[in-house]
């Protein structure tokens, strides 16, 4: 497959940068980073931690020069330690990605919001939930003044489960329909997205007790 060519390709090229550059350099650390992209995307998980680790190893010492590597590589471990359930591993390393973002693009850069978005969701998971609230909220402004009303969609939809959650059926129900017509809109009535928060509207209605437009 294409992916195990690759990978051949970038052991070849680990085995002669290893012979031929020092331990730390980070030229190594950025195939490192490539390599755990790899394998992260053939699902080697471990594998892909592993090379994550020494690729940061390398980087970190460079980091004024290799800071969007440094914060791209932070955001990987996050996800893998958000999808082991190790969350304070991933709070930690996505607030670091986060800092790094600011300090490279300024805090009001796409990348921010990107990067926010990733812990927003972290905090969620640990039942932080009036941060994740307030995260939800600045990645929707960041995402609006560069997209308008259709950025920030993601976020939109994340925050209006929250406040399904408290009670806070009004604005749920206002977000939640901004993120479905961007769905129908960008990819038809009958895309998983759309039927996904078309489910979730349903259900918010079911929550308010409003059971006739529920089941329509």
């Amino acid at each position: 497959s294409r992916y195990e060519e690759a990978q051949g390709y970038l052991q070849d090229a680990i085995d002669i940068q290893q012979r031929h550059l020092a331990p730390d350099d980070p030229v190594l650390g950025l195939t490192y980073q490539r390599y755990g992209e790899l394998v992260n995307d053939m699902g080697e998980l471990d594998e892909a931690e592993g090379y994550y680790t020494l690729a940061l190893a390398n980087l970190e010492p460079h980091e004024v020069q290799y800071r969007k590597e440094v914060s791209r590589v932070l955001l990987a471990l996050g996800s893998l330690y958000g999808s082991r359930n190790l969350l304070a591993l991933a709070d930690s390393v996505v607030r670091r990605a986060v800092a790094l973002q600011i300090e490279e693009h300024g805090p009001d850069h796409l990348y921010v919001g990107s990067a926010m978005l990733q812990w927003a969701s972290i905090k969620n998971m640990q039942d932080s939930v009036e941060v994740a609230k307030g995260m939800y909220r600045r990645v929707i402004e960041i995402q609006e003044a560069a997209f308008g009303a259709d950025g920030g969609i993601a976020a939109k939809s994340n925050l209006a489960r929250i406040l399904q959650n408290r009670g806070d059926f009004e604005e749920a129900d206002s977000l939640m329909k901004l993120a479905y017509d961007y769905y129908v809109r960008t990819f038809g009535a009958q895309h998983r997205y759309s039927l996904i928060l078309m489910n979730n509207r349903a259900n918010l209605r079911f929550d308010q007790g409003k059971l006739d437009e529920a089941k329509g």
